[in-house]
């Protein structure tokens, strides 16, 4: 096996992505094996237990504690942490063997998932007390306009997972996130619940991703974006 390093990108939009050199923050790092820095199969959404499918898991952790811990950090961000309609039983003993190697989740979970900067925990904030509802309470949506982007100095940051305090609340089952760009054009981010297919919806407007998490960017205004989709 080639000691080449790849990257399994962590965002759900873009699908299950190979790509080098590792620059993005949040990706992860798994040493070259038998992915051969393909597109992994679109059908299988926990990517970390994709790479271990596709290669020869059990060699791989024998190599490195940071192999292990690169596979673990795939798998549980790709079922969110277990919770996800991807997580089976495979999953799970996948976790458990990677876990008697000696890695550890929580910090893993800290790093990932408590480290949201100021500015975002500020726009967090400042989205959700104009959060809308649609369909007897099954939908809701939130907006970041540009101008209030900038205000808060949060350009810079992913905000495609503010869509799971919106998931949070009871009843929710889809969960919208309108965000506008420069040049024109408003992100859409939709998450949703068990059988709710998001992925449907993205596909009309040239979007894509799977079920539960898929992304659409459009032209136009954020108002008449809001209205279209």
């Amino acid at each position: 096996a080639s000691d080449e390093t790849i990257v399994m990108t962590r965002s759900l939009e873009q699908g299950f992505r190979a790509e080098t050199p590792a620059e993005r923050a949040g990706a992860l790092r798994v040493f070259h094996d038998r992915i051969d820095g393909e597109w992994l199969e679109a059908s299988i959404e926990a990517s970390g237990l994709a790479a271990a499918k596709r290669g020869d898991y059990r060699a791989i952790l024998e190599r490195v504690i940071e192999t292990a811990t690169a596979l673990f950090v795939g798998l549980a961000t790709d079922t969110g942490f277990f919770r996800f309609n991807s997580t089976n039983a495979q999953c799970h003993e996948l976790a458990a063997e990677l876990l008697k190697i000696g890695v550890c989740a929580a910090p893993i979970y800290r790093q990932i998932y408590e480290r949201n900067s100021l500015q975002l925990t500020r726009l967090l904030g400042r989205s959700l007390a104009d959060v809308s509802t649609y369909a007897d309470g099954a939908v809701a949506s939130v907006r970041l306009p540009l101008p209030m982007v900038e205000e808060l100095g949060a350009q810079n940051e992913d905000t495609s997972e503010i869509t799971t305090a919106l998931l949070v609340m009871d009843g929710i089952r889809i969960a919208l996130l309108f965000r506008e760009l420069e040049g024109g054009r408003v992100k859409v981010s939709l998450r949703s619940k068990g059988e709710m297919n998001v992925h449907l919806l993205a596909s009309e407007f040239g979007g894509g991703g799977h079920r539960n998490a898929s992304g659409i960017v459009m032209p136009g205004g954020i108002d008449d974006v809001i209205r279209t989709v």
